[in-house]
């Protein structure tokens, strides 16, 4: 029986609406990382005063936060907090093309959270500009905006694939039990680690990330975070980008180093960061940085000569931190671990991944039941569907 033209139609536009999410999102991936290379590897590298690149880090820092709090405040969107998760929201247009533009300011910027908030506000911006011109009713608002969220998230995976964006691995693996053994501490560790920093940033959202947003609270977060960044670098003397930005890039990078004080300067560093942008009233997503923290955890314990290669550790510690933040099922959870487990580089660190993410799971549900802790509402009245929460 051939299909009605409505149907039809809602085909055609959910492909042409996945497509378009798909090439907008890799798009906005690739121009984020070029501008990023271009803010805080080429510049700094041509500047070779340590005190004006640390000046120009704690500039880029606070203008960003202080442009993020301004545009929430004069155009009167809230936004989506990093600390709940990632959510597709039926918002208009408006507000989702206002929510990009805030996550690519806090981006350049140098903040502490990742791209993915980002390309979930491209595909509901997508799914609402099609829906508008479609003639269809208000009926296919989900099915269009999930398959523009859809698209936009699938660009993600093609840049952590192809761009081998998180891969880990820099030779063969063995298959060892004591690859396990190692994992279960290192896990533990990072998900007690990520949950440290959500309780803190869960304080601060209660002055920082307020309704109407106050411009001064969160320039001073802004402020806050490149002046702990530049005292990081100088003690640590790392790559700057190893405490600034998401890090997702620069996992094999930390691994690299040899020195256990300085990880663990990277570590305390990026957590008190990341601590601050969760909670401290700019936006963005939420998983990148807590995935470079479990990679740190995992590469101090190889250093303190844990049981189990460095790669595998790493895995357990990027899959533990990443799951305290994140309220999928099991099954999405498990599907997660298998697919991230690949994208760090070998079918052999899916088992340590489950088992990092097992441990965040745990770590994670026993997060929820502490006072405080929780989502708060986006807006007075929500637009959100609650059956399309991701995170």
């Amino acid at each position: 029986m051939p299909a009605s033209p409505t149907r039809a139609k809602r085909l055609m536009l959910v492909l042409v609406v996945g497509s378009c999410g798909l090439v907008i999102g890799f798009g906005y991936l690739k121009g984020i990382h070029y501008c990023l290379d271009v803010l805080w590897t080429t510049i700094p590298d041509a500047v070779s005063n340590k005190f004006a690149v640390g000046a120009y880090a704690v500039v880029m820092t606070t203008l960003g936060a202080t442009a993020v709090a301004y545009l929430r405040k004069r155009t009167d969107v809230f936004g989506h907090s990093p600390l709940d998760g990632l959510e597709v929201t039926f918002d208009p247009l408006r507000v989702s093309l206002i929510a990009v533009a805030a996550v690519i300011i806090t981006l350049l910027s140098g903040a502490v959270l990742g791209p993915e908030a980002g390309l979930i506000a491209i595909g509901t911006a997508i799914g609402t500009f099609f829906l508008d011109r479609s003639g269809l009713g208000n009926d296919a608002r989900n099915l269009l905006v999930r398959a523009g969220v859809l698209g936009a998230l699938l660009a993600l995976v093609v840049q952590l694939g192809f761009g081998r964006t998180i891969n880990i691995t820099t030779g063969p693996l063995d298959v060892a039990w004591m690859n396990l053994v190692g994992s279960i501490p290192v896990a533990a560790t990072a998900a007690l680690l990520i949950a440290v920093v959500r309780l803190a940033a869960y304080r601060l959202r209660g002055l920082a990330d307020v309704k109407p947003p106050v411009v001064s609270r969160i320039a001073a977060v802004g402020l806050a975070v490149g002046l702990i960044a530049v005292a990081g670098v100088l003690v640590s003397d790392a790559n700057p980008r190893l405490i600034l930005g998401s890090g997702e890039g620069f996992m094999l990078e930390v691994m690299a180093v040899s020195s256990v004080g300085t990880v663990l300067v990277i570590v305390l560093a990026k957590s008190i960061l990341y601590c601050l942008c969760l909670g401290g009233g700019i936006r963005g997503g939420p998983i990148f940085p807590a995935m470079f923290l479990g990679a740190a955890t995992g590469t101090v314990f190889t250093l303190l000569h844990m049981p189990g290669e460095a790669t595998a550790l790493a895995a357990s510690g990027v899959l533990a931190g990443t799951t305290v933040g994140i309220a999928l099922g099991w099954r999405a959870l498990i599907i997660g671990g298998v697919v991230i487990g690949l994208l760090l580089g070998s079918w052999l660190l899916i088992a340590p991944s489950i088992v990092g993410l097992v441990v965040g799971r745990v770590v994670g549900g026993a997060l929820k039941h502490v006072p405080g802790v929780g989502p708060v509402p986006d807006r007075d009245t929500p637009a959100t569907d609650p059956s399309s929460a991701v995170a």
